[in-house]
């Protein structure tokens, strides 16, 4: 008894799928380092920057701020 070409294919198609999803398992990606930092830098930033003294760095404090400019995008003074 012979076995129909279709099914060898499928046969293989199979094979071949579940090896590759064994060996894609088996990899675990790199564990990430977190970046060091000192727990004082945030309420340093704050006592230089907060001009008016009410414990955030909002409005024109925020925009003479050294911050990343990516995370001053659409802010003015007057949407804070």
């Amino acid at each position: 008894m012979t076995t129909p070409p279709n099914q060898l294919l499928m046969w293989a198609l199979g094979l071949s799928a579940g090896a590759l999803l064994i060996a894609g398992c088996e990899t675990k990606p790199e564990r990430l380092d977190l970046p060091a930092y000192e727990a004082t830098a945030g309420p340093a930033a704050v006592a230089v920057y907060d001009t008016n003294k009410d414990g955030k760095i909002s409005g024109n404090e925020l925009v003479s701020s050294p911050a990343h400019p990516s995370s001053r995008s659409g802010v003015t003074p007057n949407t804070i």
